[in-house]
């Protein structure tokens, strides 16, 4: 039986890139036993031609999930159902994604001290800088478990990590199984936060939580909803709206104390703020109101229409600024 399953839900439209995940995964130096479980997500590119050399491979068991589209959350739903009862930990690695090869080994030391969930850094392709940088961690109380691996016992709420600023993302982190065999992804969220929402869900059973500060999974430049959703279009209005909806059910559903509380109120007034801001953006572009996405949002934050003539405000002052900054560059010009 294996100690580890790496989950990895497939869905892609170029060639190649599950065929350097997995190799990224047999290529762990020290680490313990591991099934990998590539699911496809009903995916246009059939990851079996790119699987067929490593199904013989001896250095890991490798198993072949399909089902109907459903995302990624869904799919790697199937992958944990998968793993009830075969592995005690469970990893996760985004089918364009790469491990570095001392992850996996610097996760089973923690998992080996008692962790019971583990995140290391990532190596972002769109920023010079790794995301424990942009999110500005480490930060609360930590304590060394490996000077020389550079992992360390994080001692504050992982809750509260999680609530803003989340340094870590579900290909960059790994749990043990045991006690949360009945925790899954929540397929409402369709574009951001199902991976925020999870790992909530983990932090009710999390006694010890343990991170590395090596940069151990490098993400790559696959498919990705998340990337896709930008600001200023529909798909971002609908990651708006899945990031209002985490800190809603976070509200609702977890026991948050009076400075997770605040916190979570502040983080909801910037989610009315921009979602009615790209509303105006999206209407000007296009010439039609996002009727359906706005009537989900006023499901989930009803008085939020009234921040509308703030949000529009905003928005033109930003304009003006930058106006007015371009304008003060053509007048040094000149």
């Amino acid at each position: 039986m294996p100690e580890l399953a790496i989950i990895i839900p497939y869905y892609q439209r170029e060639t190649g890139l599950l065929r350097r995940a997995v190799d990224s995964v047999l290529r762990q130096r020290g680490a313990p036993s591991y099934e990998v479980i590539v699911v496809d997500d009903g995916s246009p590119n059939d990851p079996a031609p790119e699987l067929a050399d490593f199904f013989c491979d001896r250095r890991c068991d490798l198993v072949l999930l399909r089902r109907t589209n459903g995302g990624a959350g869904a799919a790697r739903n199937t992958g944990i159902e998968h793993a009830i009862g075969r592995a005690r930990f469970i990893a996760f690695l985004d089918s364009d994604d790469l491990f570095v090869p001392e992850h996996l080994r610097r996760m089973w030391m923690a998992f080996s001290a008692g962790a019971d969930f583990y995140f290391c850094d990532t190596n972002r392709p769109d920023s010079d800088r790794a995301a424990f940088a942009i999110n500005g961690f480490p930060r609360g109380t930590i304590e060394p478990l490996s000077h020389d691996d550079g992992i360390f016992w994080y001692r504050d709420s992982l809750l509260r990590l999680n609530l803003t600023d989340a340094p870590f993302g579900t290909n960059c982190i790994g749990y043990r199984l045991a006690g949360q065999e009945s925790i899954r992804f929540s397929t409402e969220f369709t574009r951001s936060c199902e991976d925020r929402f999870f790992i909530a869900e983990l932090s009710r059973h999390a006694r010890q939580t343990a991170f590395s500060v090596h940069r151990d999974v490098e993400l790559g430049v696959g498919v990705n909803i998340f990337a896709s959703s930008v600001w200023g279009t529909a798909a971002g209005l609908v990651r708006m709206l899945d990031t209002t909806r985490f800190h809603v059910r976070l509200g609702r559903e977890f026991v948050l104390d009076r400075d997770e509380q605040q916190l979570n109120g502040r983080c909801l007034r910037a989610c009315d703020k921009d979602f009615w801001q790209n509303v105006c953006v999206v209407t000007l572009k296009t010439g039609c109101l996002p009727v359906d996405t706005m009537r989900n949002y006023l499901k989930l934050r009803p008085g939020s229409f009234y921040r509308l003539p703030d949000s529009i405000l905003g928005l033109a002052r930003a304009k003006f600024q930058a106006w007015r900054k371009l304008d003060g560059r053509l007048a040094d010009r000149l």
